[in-house]
């Protein structure tokens, strides 16, 4: 304890020290108070600079759309959808992507399944903007009874130039068309075809929220 003492002693008599040497009170000065209130002013205003036309706060709950709604209302060509099972084949993980594809491709839409995540990589070519011609992407890791972890885990993949743009008002955010419905297709799936039986059913229909601050 009495280690601890000295050394907030020496650390309070070093600051002291740097406050009260002339030499160093001007620039002590700017690193230790101005600097830092300059830095939280931009960082407060810097949506509004950058971003103004922007609305933020809550908005109303809104139902998420169907994946084929979603993937109808999709721009820039995006009409792909792929999907990586790189654990097992005809297991349940087969089941859900069987699932998902099938009123996807009844609608005209390109479905695209894959066992090795570097197709996936090859087929979604990224632009220097964050930007492909995939819709999005699911990647399965494992399921109950398949894969290492003995839970369903998948990672949903996007484009990196998504979210740049909120409205709070509107329900037509990057999240809205592509993200959210994804993934509440796959969990419906997934809860359909569980065969441990420990799943329970999602309700028809889920709101979301639009929420940025």
């Amino acid at each position: 304890m009495a280690l601890i003492f000295k050394q907030i002693g020496a650390l309070v008599r070093k600051d002291l020290a740097l406050v009260l040497n002339r030499r160093s009170l001007y620039f002590t000065t700017w690193r230790a108070f101005f600097i830092p209130i300059i830095f939280s002013m931009y960082m407060s205003f810097i949506l509004r600079v950058y971003w103004p036309k922007e609305t933020y706060g809550i908005g109303s709950p809104t139902p998420i759309l169907t994946l084929k709604d979603a993937m109808n209302t999709a721009t820039g060509g995006r009409n792909t959808l792929v999907f990586v099972n790189s654990i097992n084949s005809g297991g349940d993980i087969d089941k859900v992507i069987q699932l998902i594809a099938e009123p996807v491709q009844a609608a005209g839409k390109t479905v695209k399944i894959f066992n090795n995540y570097t197709n996936l990589v090859e087929t979604c070519r990224s632009t220097l903007q964050g930007t492909t011609k995939c819709y999005g992407a699911v990647v399965f890791n494992s399921s109950p009874k398949e894969g290492p972890h003995g839970v369903w885990n998948y990672t949903l993949k996007a484009d990196a130039a998504f979210g740049t743009n909120i409205y709070v008002q509107k329900t037509n955010n990057d999240a809205e068309i592509y993200q959210l419905p994804l993934q509440r297709a796959v969990d419906m799936a997934i809860t359909t075809v569980n065969s441990t039986g420990t799943s329970t059913p999602l309700p028809a229909q889920v709101d979301e929220y639009r929420m940025y601050s």
